[in-house]
Protein backbone atom coordinates (compact mmCIF):
# COMPACT_ATOMS: atom_id res chain seq x y z
CA UNK A 1 0.00 0.00 0.00
CA UNK A 2 1.10 3.18 -0.59
CA UNK A 3 1.28 6.51 1.52
CA UNK A 4 -0.90 9.46 1.16
CA UNK A 5 2.07 11.76 0.20
CA UNK A 6 3.29 8.92 -2.79
CA UNK A 7 -0.31 8.85 -3.86
CA UNK A 8 -0.56 12.30 -4.25
CA UNK A 9 2.67 12.82 -5.78
CA UNK A 10 2.06 9.82 -7.92
CA UNK A 11 -1.37 11.52 -8.93
CA UNK A 12 -0.09 14.76 -9.01
CA UNK A 13 2.30 13.59 -12.39
CA UNK A 14 -0.40 11.10 -14.00
CA UNK A 15 -3.37 13.59 -13.75
CA UNK A 16 -2.11 17.15 -14.18
CA UNK A 17 1.74 17.23 -14.85
CA UNK A 18 1.75 14.76 -17.84
CA UNK A 19 -1.28 15.96 -19.57
CA UNK A 20 -1.34 20.26 -18.08
CA UNK A 21 2.22 20.26 -18.58
CA UNK A 22 2.27 21.84 -14.92
CA UNK A 23 5.07 21.28 -12.60
CA UNK A 24 3.92 20.10 -8.64
CA UNK A 25 6.22 23.75 -7.65
CA UNK A 26 4.32 25.82 -10.91
CA UNK A 27 0.91 24.65 -9.52
CA UNK A 28 1.31 25.63 -6.00
CA UNK A 29 3.00 29.02 -7.19
CA UNK A 30 -0.33 29.05 -9.35
CA UNK A 31 -2.61 28.16 -6.43
CA UNK A 32 -0.97 31.07 -4.15
CA UNK A 33 -1.26 33.26 -6.76
CA UNK A 34 -4.90 32.81 -7.15
CA UNK A 35 -6.13 32.81 -3.67
CA UNK A 36 -4.01 35.79 -2.86
CA UNK A 37 -4.22 38.15 -5.93
CA UNK A 38 -1.76 41.28 -5.50
CA UNK A 39 0.79 39.08 -3.27
CA UNK A 40 4.30 40.05 -3.93
CA UNK A 41 7.18 37.71 -4.62
CA UNK A 42 8.51 38.00 -1.39
CA UNK A 43 5.60 36.41 -0.10
CA UNK A 44 5.83 33.41 -2.02
CA UNK A 45 9.53 33.47 -0.97
CA UNK A 46 8.47 33.34 2.52
CA UNK A 47 4.93 30.67 1.50
CA UNK A 48 7.68 28.51 -0.18
CA UNK A 49 10.02 28.63 2.22
CA UNK A 50 13.29 29.02 -1.07
CA UNK A 51 15.13 31.62 -2.07
CA UNK A 52 14.32 34.70 -3.62
CA UNK A 53 16.47 33.47 -6.92
CA UNK A 54 14.14 30.54 -7.34
CA UNK A 55 10.79 32.49 -6.64
CA UNK A 56 12.24 34.87 -9.18
CA UNK A 57 13.43 32.11 -11.54
CA UNK A 58 9.82 30.30 -11.13
CA UNK A 59 7.92 33.89 -12.01
CA UNK A 60 9.95 34.21 -15.29
CA UNK A 61 9.06 31.00 -16.48
CA UNK A 62 5.23 31.07 -15.49
CA UNK A 63 4.96 34.04 -16.63
CA UNK A 64 6.53 33.58 -20.29
CA UNK A 65 3.87 30.60 -20.20
CA UNK A 66 1.41 33.01 -20.01
CA UNK A 67 -0.06 32.27 -16.21
CA UNK A 68 1.02 35.64 -14.21
CA UNK A 69 1.26 38.78 -14.98
CA UNK A 70 3.51 41.54 -13.25
CA UNK A 71 1.87 44.86 -11.35
CA UNK A 72 4.53 47.45 -10.81
CA UNK A 73 4.08 48.27 -6.84
CA UNK A 74 2.33 51.73 -6.73
CA UNK A 75 5.40 53.05 -4.55
CA UNK A 76 7.98 51.03 -4.54
CA UNK A 77 9.16 50.84 -8.36
CA UNK A 78 11.64 47.45 -7.07
CA UNK A 79 8.55 45.37 -6.61
CA UNK A 80 5.27 43.93 -8.00
CA UNK A 81 1.95 42.05 -7.43
CA UNK A 82 1.11 39.00 -9.12
CA UNK A 83 -1.77 38.00 -10.78
CA UNK A 84 -3.47 35.04 -12.31
CA UNK A 85 -4.28 35.48 -16.04
CA UNK A 86 -7.59 34.28 -17.22
CA UNK A 87 -5.65 30.97 -18.79
CA UNK A 88 -3.63 30.13 -15.81
CA UNK A 89 -7.12 30.19 -13.93
CA UNK A 90 -8.53 27.92 -16.10
CA UNK A 91 -5.27 25.46 -15.92
CA UNK A 92 -5.65 25.81 -12.11
CA UNK A 93 -9.45 24.82 -12.09
CA UNK A 94 -8.99 22.08 -14.37
CA UNK A 95 -5.65 20.86 -12.43
CA UNK A 96 -7.75 21.14 -8.80
CA UNK A 97 -10.68 19.08 -10.10
CA UNK A 98 -8.26 16.71 -12.10
CA UNK A 99 -6.44 16.02 -8.22
CA UNK A 100 -9.40 15.51 -6.33
CA UNK A 101 -10.85 13.31 -9.04
CA UNK A 102 -7.52 11.21 -8.95
CA UNK A 103 -7.30 11.26 -5.05
CA UNK A 104 -10.75 10.21 -4.30
CA UNK A 105 -10.61 7.10 -7.22
CA UNK A 106 -7.01 6.59 -5.53
CA UNK A 107 -9.22 6.46 -1.72
CA UNK A 108 -11.68 4.41 -3.14
CA UNK A 109 -9.56 1.31 -4.35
Amino acid sequence: MKTGSVVMKDGLIQQVGEPLELRRVEYTLLMLVGENPGCTPARLTRALKVTAANVSMLIDRVQARGWVRREPHSTDRRSHHLHLTPKAAKLVAEATRRLVEGEAAAMGR
